[in-house]
């Protein structure tokens, strides 16, 4: 029994570190707000040109900023570390979740050692 706490130790160190890893890296990667539109704009003939606009929110408002006709290479990027940033966040739930079931396991197993002791 004690190689089994021993063992769920051992795990239950493993992913607090894996945590502090994913954390860290999370605090890394800038912020990167909104959503990317691409829409169309008519001019004073009628034609139309098509433009990128990021859709955000700011003090509950919905805003608008216009970015042009070439996605700033910034803007890709921010694309990027909020794609990883989502990753590492998930994968963060699913450490948590881990971890506890982890404990669970570990406070159940000491306690079936205990029993076990008060019967010897």
């Amino acid at each position: 029994m004690e190689w089994l706490i021993e063992r769920l130790m051992e795990e239950l160190r493993r992913l607090e570190e894996r945590e502090r890893e994913l954390r860290s890296r999370l605090s890394e990667l800038p912020a990167g707000g909104g959503t990317l539109d691409y829409r169309w704009v008519k001019n004073s003939q009628g034609r139309k040109y098509w433009y990128w606009y990021l859709v955000y929110y700011r003090n509950g408002r919905r805003c608008h900023k216009y970015l042009g006709k070439q996605l700033p290479s910034d803007i890709l990027e921010s694309r990027v570390n909020a794609r990883e940033a989502r990753r590492v966040a998930r994968e963060l739930r699913r450490l948590a979740e881990a971890r506890a079931r982890a404990e669970r396991y570990i406070e159940k197993a000491l306690s079936i050692l205990q029993r076990v002791l008060q019967r010897v």
